[in-house]
């Protein structure tokens, strides 16, 4: 989806209650487009923090009058900025939304247009990885909720988790970090993020691991690929 007001993401997290992707172009333009429609202001921003940590959250209908209840709300966002508008994020706000984003910036070099199409194999292969994702299947409670499941981590996926973000805190404590300081803390939290997604698309494919419990080279491959937001 595109649309960003709340009513009309609830509707669908109502009708969609394992998840949605949000994509936009300019996410500068989905900052800008909170409380628009509010004239007292109100509260979009505290709802997608609540969002951002799974918490239970209810909206006001103003169409027609009733409320709704969003009960673990899960809503990927993604999009683009200029590297310019990244202060322009904030909107003087510092509640650390925008500390939740991993930001890739590719490198720049002077080298010639060169065809930038993926090998249709592997854009089979990660459709087909998405589609076996989509069908993986949810615990269902007695009243028909979803019900999460629990992954652990192993002892050594834990250690491991501990080690890299102190290794990274180190280093970020002696270069000028500008506006993104913040979000360079929070990489960790990142990295378990990126590790449960892993995990399980590990499972989706197939592949013979523990469904409860995370092992420490999943957690490194999230580590290497969160860094490469830092």
């Amino acid at each position: 989806t595109s649309d960003t007001t709340l009513e009309a993401l609830v509707d669908m997290l109502d009708k969609n209650p394992r998840g949605l992707l949000l994509e936009r172009d300019e996410l500068l333009g989905w900052l800008l487009s909170f409380n628009q429609y509010k004239k007292n202001g109100g509260s979009d921003r505290q709802m997608w923090l609540s969002i951002w940590s799974g918490s239970d959250f209810t909206v006001d209908r103003k169409s027609d009058g009733y409320s709704l209840f969003v009960h673990n709300p899960f809503v990927g966002v993604t999009g683009g900025i200029q590297p310019d508008r990244l202060r322009a994020l904030r909107d003087g706000a510092e509640d650390g939304l925008i500390d939740r984003f991993l930001f890739f910036y590719p490198e720049t070099s002077a080298k010639p247009i060169r065809d930038m199409r993926f090998p249709q194999e592997d854009l089979n292969a990660y459709r087909g990885l998405l589609d076996r994702l989509l069908n993986l299947q949810p615990d269902v409670t007695d009243e028909g909720q979803l019900e999460p499941k629990a992954v652990y981590r192993t002892p050594e996926a834990f250690d491991l988790l501990v080690s890299r973000d102190w290794a990274l805190k180190q280093f970020a404590a002696t270069i000028e970090l500008g506006a993104l300081h913040n979000a360079y803390f929070k990489l960790a939290g990142q990295a378990g993020r990126v590790a449960l997604g892993l995990h399980e698309a590990q499972l989706a494919d197939g592949i013979q691991i523990d469904p409860g419990v995370l092992n420490a080279a999943t957690m490194d491959n999230a580590w290497n690929i969160v860094e490469c937001a830092a």
